[in-house]
């Protein structure tokens, strides 16, 4: 892999990483429950 689509592929896991601390920290907040994509995408 080439460092620039390493750089790429680094950078979208970061996004999808600071989109499921959303979606957990919205849930908490709102004594909603966890939606079972954001738990079936941690456990994998």
């Amino acid at each position: 892999m080439e460092a620039s689509q390493a750089d790429s592929v680094a950078s979208q896991a970061r996004e999808i990483l600071r989109t499921t601390n959303t979606q957990l920290r919205v849930a908490h907040q709102s004594k909603r429950p966890v939606a079972v994509d954001v738990i079936n995408f941690a456990e994998s």
